[in-house]
């Protein structure tokens, strides 16, 4: 088993709150697209997007990861183990055929139907990726602890964002819910940070180091 430290656990809160700002820039720049289309270029736009992407992942990893080791450890709890790993993957695929799409297209017509087809599988795979944090969001409800009252805070985020991108393919509802759940991921990625936070004090206050003879 993973032996999280308290160091891990205050780089993870950190981590968390950085997500939560690259969350933040990517709805920015998801609701003024058009407009920063215009004054950039297409080329510079997906740039920024996929970096924003990319970097949201690494962080995504290191926090997800972190949880799974400390709820491991700390409580012996490895219910939710299998659908970390599923959301990991999930998030990689989806940044990485993004990133296939935005070379394809080159531009923000939809004209090939290659690119049709490209977007669709995302769009599919966004819809499992809100599908499994659904269930995820059930299966930490599990717990025997309300971290810090900060158990039901997380549920909600993470139940209304795996709702979110689940509603991604209804016609009309899509583009409006999209948003929605990258402010509720935002949110959870907040909670996060707290909980790591709290986790890292919990852990120095009584699992203190031990002083070398």
């Amino acid at each position: 088993m993973h032996q999280v430290t308290v160091e891990q656990l205050i780089q993870a809160s950190k981590a968390a709150r950085i997500s939560a700002v690259l969350g933040v820039a990517g709805l920015f720049l998801f609701i003024f697209e058009t407009r920063l289309i215009e004054a950039m270029g297409y080329t510079q736009y997906q740039t920024m997007m996929m970096v924003l992407s990319f970097a949201g992942v690494g962080l995504l990893m290191l926090i997800y990861r972190t949880l799974q080791h400390y709820l491991n450890q700390r409580f012996g709890f490895d219910e939710a183990d299998a659908l970390i790993g599923v959301i990991i993957w999930l998030n990689i695929i989806v940044a990485v055929l993004g990133f296939v799409n935005s070379l394809l297209l080159n531009q923000p017509d939809l004209e090939d139907s290659g690119g049709h087809v490209g977007i669709l599988l995302m769009l599919i795979l966004v819809v499992a990726l809100g599908a499994t944090v659904y269930v995820f969001s059930n299966r930490i409800a599990r717990l025997e602890n309300n971290l810090w009252e900060l158990m039901r805070p997380l549920y909600i985020c993470l139940k209304a964002s795996g709702i979110c991108l689940m509603a991604v393919l209804i016609p009309g509802l899509g583009l409006i819910l999209l948003p929605g759940a990258m402010i509720f991921g935002a949110a959870a990625d907040l909670v996060f940070s707290k909980i790591f936070a709290h986790a890292a004090q919990d852990m120095e206050d009584n699992y203190p180091p031990e002083i070398p003879a």
